[in-house]
C-alpha cells in the first residue's frame, strides 16, 4: 500500500517553510487536513498543525493551526504577503488606539500575525474528499496560503468587511475602526473584525483593510470600501474626538475604471454557512457588490518581506 501511495503521489497536504516570520522571528510550516472545516464566501479554511522550522526535531513545537486559501483560482505569494502586512498594520493601530483610549472599558485588542506560505505537497486524496464533502476548492502546489495558530474559544464576526456590524459588536470595536481612518491620515480603514473575545480581551484574525493605495490584498476595495464602511458605521462616545467622515474626503473617481473586471461569481462566491468561521460569511449588499465587481485588483508585490520562496525541504512530522 505504501508503495502504491508513493507512486500515486503525496498522501498529505503540507506547506513549505513560511515566507514570513512570526513575532519571535521564526518560520513555520503546516501539515493539514484533506477537507475543510469552514467554507466561507471568499476563503476555504482547513485545520491542521504547525511546526517551528528553527526548533530541532520540530515535532515538539507543534501547535494547532488553521490554513486559509482563496476559494477560486490560485493564491499567489503577493496575495498572502499583502494580508500579512495588513495584519501587522492593524496591530500597530491597535497599540496606538489602546494608548489613546486606555480608559475605555479597560479592553485589550490584539491581532494575530498570520504567516504567508506556499504549498509543497498536495494530497492525491483531495479529489476524493472534494467529491464526498461537496466543496469546490482545488489546492495547487506553489499556491499561496495563510497559516495561523488556531484560536481557542468561540470564533465570531464583529464587523463585516463592508462595515456592517453584528450583534456581537461592541462600541469599542466600532471606535477602533474609525480611529484607523484618522490615524492613517484618512488613507485607509481597518474593517472585517473577527476572532475570539475572552472577558475584555479581543484576539482578532486577518482583518480587511480598505486603502486608497489598494495595497492590502484581494479584499482591499480601495475608496469604495472606505465609503462602504462609513455608510454602515455608527459613531459612539469614543468617536467624539475623531474627525467625521464625509464622502467628499474621497476623490471623485476611484480608479476602478482602469482595473481588470471580475465576474460577480468570482468576486462574491456564496457557500454553505458554518457554525465556526475563519472567514466572513455575510459580505456586501447587492448594490455594494455590483460597485465592487470592478473595484478589486490583483495586489502589487509587497516588497517589505522576502520575495523568494525557500528551497523545498522535507521535515519530520
Amino acid at each position: 500500500m505504501g508503495i502504491l501511495i508513493s507512486y500515486l503521489g503525496p498522501s498529505d497536504n503540507c506547506t513549505l517553510p513560511s515566507l514570513t516570520k512570526c513575532r519571535k522571528g521564526h518560520k513555520w510550516f503546516s501539515s493539514f487536513e484533506l477537507y475543510p472545516f469552514v467554507v466561507g464566501s471568499r476563503k476555504t479554511v482547513f485545520e491542521g498543525m504547525m511546526y517551528d522550522v528553527y526548533i530541532p526535531n520540530n515535532y515538539w513545537s507543534k501547535r494547532h493551526a488553521i490554513v486559509k486559501c482563496i476559494n477560486y483560482g490560485k493564491g499567489t505569494e503577493e496575495d498572502v504577503k499583502a494580508e500579512v502586512s495588513g495584519a501587522i498594520k492593524a496591530q500597530e493601530f491597535a497599540e496606538g488606539f489602546s494608548k489613546k483610549f486606555d480608559t475605555v472599558d479597560k479592553f485589550s485588542l490584539k491581532f494575530q500575525r498570520p504567516l504567508a506560505a506556499v504549498m509543497d505537497n498536495v494530497s492525491v486524496f483531495n479529489g476524493i474528499f472534494r467529491f464526498l464533502k461537496g466543496y469546490d476548492k482545488v489546492l495547487s502546489e506553489g499556491e499561496g496560503v495563510l497559516i495561523e495558530e488556531k484560536l481557542e474559544g468561540e470564533f465570531v464576526s464583529f464587523i463585516y468587511k463592508n462595515g456592517g456590524i453584528t450583534s456581537n459588536c461592541e462600541a469599542v470595536l466600532q471606535a477602533f475602526c474609525h480611529y484607523t481612518y484618522s490615524a492613517s491620515h484618512e488613507e485607509l480603514v481597518v474593517s472585517g473584525l473577527q476572532g475570539v473575545k475572552n472577558g475584555n480581551t479581543y484576539t482578532l484574525s486577518t482583518p480587511c483593510i480598505h486603502s486608497r493605495s489598494r495595497q492590502y490584498g484581494n479584499t482591499d476595495a480601495g475608496e469604495v470600501g472606505i465609503s462602504s464602511f462609513f455608510s454602515h458605521h455608527e459613531c459612539n462616545d469614543s468617536c467624539s474626538e475623531l474627525p467625521k467622515f464625509s464622502p467628499t474626503d474621497l476623490s471623485a473617481s476611484s480608479s476602478v475604471s482602469s482595473e481588470k473586471p471580475y465576474s460577480f461569481e468570482d468576486t462574491f462566491p456564496v457557500h454553505y454557512p458554518s457554525k465556526r468561521s475563519g472567514c466572513d460569511s455575510p459580505e456586501f449588499s447587492y448594490t455594494e457588490r455590483s460597485m465592487l465587481v470592478t473595484a478589486e485588483k490583483h495586489p502589487p508585490a509587497y516588497e517589505g518581506i522576502d520575495s523568494q520562496p525557500p528551497t523545498s525541504i522535507r521535515f519530520q512530522k
